[in-house]
């Protein structure tokens, strides 16, 4: 009896996402290198909360390493009490593990409200991921967290906004970056009166401008830069609407200097929120954190691997 309620539950899953995926149980292959391209495939990713539900990854494979690192939040139900930062690696980019057992979550809840956003990347010697501590309508601030072994991890703040006098500010999807020995954090700013737009900082804030894209007229949502040789990546999570009807889909853009881009006419995920990846010998790899199973009542969401070929994508003027 159980095994045939297992099978129905197989078959009514495979009829909803009408096998348009591969799962990691099904996939012979052992390394992403092996996977076929412009397919979907499903990660099977553990969380602290036990739920494996996960958004927001953050990819992060160094030149010198053999394996992958990857920040991410569980976002169990479409509830954001559990999205605290949470860190895996893994030897082949598709099977992922704590290095340290009960590692994660790296930070806990705070006082109210939740974290979110993480950005994973490597500076000086050190592991650091960015995040945003979000308590509305009060503050909002910028923490980075710093490893030199991927075990032991040191806070810090790096910006902080009173919410209340700021209406103009509220950061999302946070990315460093380093160009021509400058560093830099792009963003989505909402601010107050409902306005979506990528900006780019110092990292003191000091001087700000707006990052364009042209031909993109959804809305931009969540952002990650992946740097290639001479040419920056940029996955736009994009948003239809501002209300609570909104779809998500992932779209993505070309620069030479990070601030003017081109957008590919023909790459669109639908049912994406942030993603992440790297690219290697012209194939883009993106970790997509996509919506797995659409209810009624709440989303579930699922980290997916898709691998593109980035000469097949026509990219706008």
């Amino acid at each position: 009896m159980m095994g045939l309620l297992k099978n129905c539950k197989k078959f009514v899953l495979d009829m909803l996402f009408k096998r348009d995926y591969l799962r990691s149980s099904e996939e012979p292959s052992d390394t992403i290198w092996k996977l076929p391209c412009d397919k979907l495939f499903r990660l099977d990713i553990p969380t602290y909360d036990g739920s494996g539900q996960a958004v927001h990854p953050s990819l992060l494979r160094r030149p010198d390493s053999p394996w992958f690192m990857l920040a991410f939040t569980p976002y169990t139900d479409t509830h954001d009490d559990v999205e605290n930062p949470s860190v895996l690696i893994s030897d082949t980019g598709l099977d992922f593990y704590e290095e340290k057992k009960g590692i994660n979550p790296l930070v806990g809840k705070p006082e109210f409200d939740h974290n979110d956003d993480p950005d994973l990347f490597f500076r000086d010697g050190k592991y650091c991921i960015l995040y945003l501590e979000t308590m509305r309508p009060k503050v909002q601030t910028l923490y980075v967290l710093e490893s030199e072994d991927r075990i032991y991890w040191k806070k810090q703040e790096v910006c902080h906004w009173d919410l209340e006098s700021t209406r103009d500010f509220f950061m999302l999807s946070p990315k460093y970056m380093e160009f021509e020995g400058k560093e830099f954090i792009f963003y989505v700013n909402r601010d107050a009166k409902g306005g979506y737009a990528i900006e780019c900082s110092g990292l003191g804030f000091t001087e700000t401008r707006k990052v364009l894209v042209p031909g993109l007229k959804e809305y931009p949502w969540h952002i990650d830069i992946i740097p290639s040789g001479e040419a920056f990546y940029m996955l736009i999570t994009t948003a239809s609407t501002l209300d609570n009807n909104a779809r998500y889909s992932l779209r993505i853009a070309k620069s030479g200097n990070l601030f003017d881009w081109k957008l590919a006419e023909d790459f669109c995920v639908e049912d994406c929120y942030r993603s992440s990846g790297f690219v290697e010998n012209g194939i883009l790899f993106a970790y997509l954190s996509k919506i797995f199973l659409p209810t009624y009542h709440r989303k579930k969401w699922k980290i997916m691997l898709l691998k593109k070929r980035l000469d097949m994508l026509r990219w706008g003027n």
